[in-house]
């Protein structure tokens, strides 16, 4: 049997009994309150209907109205599958990509990497719910394997798609759109510029920031290449850019990226969300963590002028750009709440402590990424911090995505490392469907019972 099936068939024996789990514990958590009342209407086909509170796009609920409209079962408990459905999907892209990107291939250690990154706890926990996270990765993992495997107009249909379901993946459809021209240019132009280019390879996985460099300089000098070059990857890459052309169309219509409410998401400037990211990556990647925990340690030893000038850089960023948003000091129904008023916000000292960690972590994300192309790296880096560092709220669910994408593209680990990984989730995903299961909070407009959630 395909090692594929067998943790397909692990995956569901675990996930149904605990979405029945979930399901009985609350039929209503935190903002389902909006995207189940909106997956209703489109269910029953009143695609008139929309909710102001409601900031994305619709594509949760028109998938939800494709899988159920049929079955005319439009139930909370039939619109959670909708998630669940697509986390087994995702099961598959994850081990697809994985496949795709091995030079050599390990069925057993691939699913292995498979099942455990399906079980990533903040995404884990958002299968069993009707958010738009589960979907949205989805289509970015969907846009991703048929990058890789050069179908780009079925990329970047999965890339609309993914626009439909969150506004900000907008920024990895541009990360593909540019690392695939970044990619398409280098391998077609740099045998024209090396004579020794035949003896190394050119793919898209290769070159580096001197290849970048040389071919920047050989166009600069051949304007009239340029034209040419512009209308070849048109022609591959006209779906990426109508993708992109209509999300610059609907924000000039809109007046913002957020739909409905935008006055509780206001985009602001706030760096040290970077920092946050790279702790939560190297908490939720430990096999990452531990494979380069030790070249870390060498780099910091090295160069460790260049990293005192960091960390006072970083000091400063954190004393300046420290933004703390109404929702994460109110609301106790997310982990984030705890740890800032616990730590962050208790001691004014402690988000200075934190510096030192946050340099080994972004090292480790650093080294995590730099076996890819130097257009990969350039493009991940900057779409990473778009993605993040311009929201003013704190939250986890940002993260999953640049976790989920450094993720798959990392090189292979250590058979004991991704043991210890798959033992981190399930540890970390039994306390959180604990907790999820028997803390009850209470609030005074609410009448039902509130439930924990990352």
């Amino acid at each position: 049997m395909s090692p594929l099936y067998i943790i397909l068939v692990v995956y569901i024996a675990i996930s149904f009994p605990i979405f029945y789990i979930v399901f009985n514990a609350s039929q209503l958590v935190i903002d389902e309150e909006f995207h189940l009342r909106q997956g209703r209407h489109y269910c029953l086909g009143n695609f008139h209907i929309w909710d102001e509170k409601i900031t994305t796009l619709p594509g949760l609920y028109v998938l939800s109205a494709i899988f159920l409209l049929p079955f005319k079962q439009c139930s909370t408990f039939a619109l959670r599958l909708t998630s669940l459905i697509c986390s087994i999907i995702n099961l598959c892209l994850i081990f697809e990509i994985r496949r795709s990107l091995q030079q050599k291939v390990n069925l057993i250690k691939i699913a292995m990497e498979t099942l455990t990154l399906s079980l990533l706890p903040p995404a884990y926990l958002f299968a069993h719910l009707y958010y738009t996270d589960i979907t949205s990765i989805t289509m970015i993992l969907g846009m991703f394997l048929f990058n890789i495997k050069q179908r780009h107009n079925i990329s970047a249909l999965f890339g609309f798609a993914s626009v439909l379901m969150r506004q900000t993946n907008i920024v990895w459809v541009g990360m593909i759109l540019g690392t695939t021209i970044m990619d398409k240019l280098i391998s077609q132009t740099l045998p024209f510029i090396k004579k020794d280019s035949e003896k190394r390879p050119t793919n898209s996985y290769s070159y580096n920031f001197q290849d970048i460099f040389s071919v920047f300089c050989f166009y600069s000098k051949r304007v009239y290449l340029v034209p040419k070059q512009i209308r070849l990857l048109f022609v591959h890459l006209i779906g990426y850019i109508l993708t992109i052309a209509a999300f610059i169309a609907f924000i000039l219509v809109n007046g913002s990226i957020v739909v409905g409410d935008k006055s509780a998401h206001e985009a602001a400037i706030h760096l040290p969300q970077i920092f946050y990211y790279s702790i939560f990556f190297a908490i939720f990647a430990p096999s990452i963590t531990f494979k380069y925990m030790a070249p870390t340690l060498r780099i910091l030893r090295r160069y460790w002028i260049f990293w005192i000038l960091t960390a006072i850089l970083s000091l400063i960023v954190i004393y300046a750009n420290t933004n703390v948003h109404p929702y994460l000091l109110a609301d106790n129904r997310h982990y984030l709440f705890y740890i800032w008023n616990k730590f962050y916000g208790r001691y004014y000292w402690f988000k200075y402590a934190m510096v030192p960690l946050y340099l080994i972590s972004m090292t480790v994300l650093y080294q995590c990424i730099s076996i890819r192309s130097a257009g990969f790296q350039i493009l991940y880096t900057l779409c990473t911090i778009v993605s993040i560092a311009l929201q003013q709220l704190i939250e986890i669910r940002y993260f999953i995505l640049p976790f989920m994408i450094a993720r798959l593209f990392a090189s292979s680990v250590k058979f004991r490392f991704l043991i210890l990984e798959l033992l981190t989730y399930l540890i970390i995903n039994s306390i959180t469907f604990y907790l999820f299961s028997t803390k009850e909070i209470y609030w005074k407009d609410y009448d039902f019972i509130q439930r924990l959630i990352w």
